[in-house]
């Protein structure tokens, strides 16, 4: 079912506010007459209220009371929709809410499997009128919270939403009539109606928004209108494109930070993009094939962008300009709230990059004090971000011994899916009867040849040796550099070979979050692990030939120590890798924190995974850390043998 919603629903932001969705919004009008007013005192009663042979012929109606989640399961019949999102015959249209409140309670609104209930007391429920063909719905007076897909796949025309309730991520989407979508207020990214399939939409508008993303408004037939009347805290660039329709593009509220170069492109009747409010830095150009728009209206004042489209300003202009003033003074507490609490870490590096202009602007307000706190945390990570990786590698504080209680574990070769996988993939004659050191490299590149490596691939239900090659071979497909790390991990301990797959992430974690996850294998023969990453099809050695494991690689990174990258490492057949790269960069980037699993068995992740924690080693005294099970400063019980 997931799925089936999934391909019809493309949005994925969260939205925070009422959603009403009515041709006269907040009166008592009704779209069709003769409604049928349905007074439901005791939960459950809907059905015997409304009468079976009015199921499918009552087309307006008014409902009181209290609904549990049988009441909604016959409210979605009636309009239309059954429990498996199929078509019934109900011809229900217009639906009156306003005097109901839902009963919470363990029951689906669905089929029993499904996760869908009712959450709350004021909250519309996930999946309401989920492909329902509703035209007009009034909600309830007092409501906290519009849940998952519960107006998705409908016929309304027009959403309203006012402040003060929660609405959850595709709420709406694959309207294809709805005209008018006003959203006063979104925290996290807004509705695309281009991503959303909102092909019909007319007029948009925001209020305050955090992220409005790139390509958000392209190839809308119909849109005529889009309207920003809040504070902005991102918008990307190459956002409006191909709108024939679209004839005006309006920020009344202040915008913090813009994408770069183009903004509009290919809108034949596009006549006005206007700034009324205080643009404290942009990477808009000038529009693009827009014959109509002879430039930007600049009513406010832009402090950083281009000035051959822009008139820039000063702060001392700001603070001498009463209504810049007090959006500047909005701004600077929005500034202020990102950094200590973003709700994306994306925008939160945005601030970051920019708080050096941003405390002149709060000096030229006298609101010096309110950014000064945040100074002696802010520097020291902007800093970093302008470092070399390998510098912040050698900066790195060292690891000390502690207590922290952790055992690791790995599964004997009897178990029985490392028995089936040894015997299933001829795994003995693969890994072959060389020394123990040629075995692990041959297990690390039949992994690296198996499998192709796609970054961007979803992961698996099912994550084990069998199960993920199999799924690439069916959907011709590759997996990320964790799920290869993951198989190659289960075929060395199929061999009897004591195994982990490691998460390597970098210091700037949360505004980096591209990790790398490798393997390391125990040699017997070294009395060592040793470093295989099957993405890379790689192992690292030093000037003598001696394998390495990550930690040894990260004592002579800091320490400019000589290390050799083998010469056949690879990206999927396509791209040499190089010392200089994989290593100098890639991974001094990514050795700043390192975590495995504690029990090292198949079938680590994803269903019916086997239970255990993970234990990340980190230097002392990092800040920041990312959060895991177990966090040990201990890099010698971090890296001991296996127990045999």
């Amino acid at each position: 079912m997931h799925n089936t919603i999934n391909n019809l629903l493309l949005m994925g932001s969260h939205l925070r506010s009422v959603l009403i969705s009515a041709a006269v919004i907040g009166s008592g009008a009704l779209l069709i007459a003769g409604v049928k007013t349905v007074n439901v005192k005791q939960p459950g009663t809907l059905a015997s209220k409304v009468g079976e042979k009015n199921k499918y012929t009552t087309t307006a109606i008014r409902i009181k009371g209290s609904l549990n989640s049988d009441d909604v399961r016959f409210l979605r019949d009636m309009a239309g929709g059954d429990t498996l999102f199929k078509k019934t015959p109900g011809k229900l249209v217009d639906i009156d809410l306003s005097e109901v409140s839902f009963v919470p309670g363990p029951e689906s609104i669905l089929g029993k499997k499904s996760a869908y209930r009712i959450k709350g007391k004021h909250s519309i429920p996930p999946t309401f009128l989920y492909n329902c063909p509703v035209s007009r719905v009034v909600l309830p007076q007092r409501l906290d919270t519009i849940d998952r897909w519960a107006f998705s796949g409908t016929l309304l025309k027009e959403l309203i939403v006012p402040d003060g309730v929660y609405v959850a991520s595709q709420a709406i989407a694959s309207d294809s009539l709805l005209e008018v979508l006003r959203l006063p207020e979104i925290k996290g990214q807004a509705v695309a109606p281009s991503q959303s399939g909102l092909r019909g939409v007319k007029r948009v508008s925001y209020g305050d928004v955090d992220y409005v993303g790139g390509g958000s408004f392209v190839d809308l037939p119909e849109l005529e209108e889009i309207v920003f009347e809040g504070l902005i805290g991102h918008i990307d660039g190459y956002t409006v494109t191909n709108c024939p329709k679209l004839k005006r593009i309006v920020f009344r509220g202040p915008v913090a930070s813009t994408g770069g170069a183009q903004f509009v492109k290919d809108c034949p009747e596009l006549e006005e993009v206007r700034f009324d409010g205080l643009v404290f830095s942009t990477g808009f150009g000038a529009p693009v094939n827009c014959p109509k728009l002879k430039g930007y209206t600049q009513n406010g004042i832009v402090l950083d962008g281009d000035s051959s489209v822009f008139r820039i300003g000063t702060p001392a202009d700001v603070a001498a300009a009463p209504e810049m003033k007090k959006q500047a003074l909005r701004m600077l507490d929005y500034k202020t709230r990102t950094l200590k609490n973003a709700s994306d870490s994306f925008l939160e590096r945005i601030e970051i990059m920019n708080f050096a202009d941003t405390e002149k602007l709060a000096e030229a307000l006298g609101e010096a004090s309110g950014v000064e706190e945040l100074a002696a945390v802010i520097r020291p990570v902007k800093e970093d971000m302008e470092k070399e990786k390998l510098q912040l590698l050698k900066e790195s504080p060292s690891y000390r011994a502690d207590d922290v209680k952790f055992e690791w574990r790995y599964a004997a070769p009897s178990d029985s899916i490392l028995r089936f996988d040894r015997e299933y993939f001829n795994l003995d004659s693969i890994a072959g009867d060389g020394d123990d050191i040629s075995r692990i490299k041959n297990l690390m590149y039949w992994v690296h040849d198996a499998v192709r490596h796609d970054g961007s691939s979803y992961n698996p239900r099912s994550i084990s040796l069998k199960d993920i090659i199999d799924i690439c071979k069916k959907e011709d497909r590759g997996v990320n550099c964790r799920m290869m790390a993951i198989i190659l991990t289960e075929a060395l301990l199929a061999e009897g070979i004591p195994a982990r797959y490691l998460t390597c992430q970098p210091k700037l974690w949360a505004f980096d979050t591209d990790c790398h996850v490798i393997c390391v294998a125990w040699s017997e023969s070294l009395g060592k692990w040793v470093w295989v990453d099957p993405t890379f099809a790689a192992f690292v050695t030093d000037e003598n030939g001696l394998m390495l494991h990550p930690g040894e690689v990260r004592e002579r990174l800091i320490a400019d120590k000589p290390l050799i990258l083998n010469p056949d490492a690879n990206w999927n057949h396509k791209s040499a890798q190089t010392k200089e790269h994989y290593l100098d960069y890639y991974m001094a980037k990514n050795l700043y924190y390192i975590t495995a699993k504690e029990f090292n068995s198949p079938r680590p992740e994803g269903v019916k995974a086997t239970k255990g924690k993970y234990v990340m080693l980190a230097p002392v005294g990092a800040s920041k850390a990312p959060v895991y099970d177990i966090t040990t400063t201990d890099s010698e019980r971090f890296w001991a043998p296996p127990v045999k």
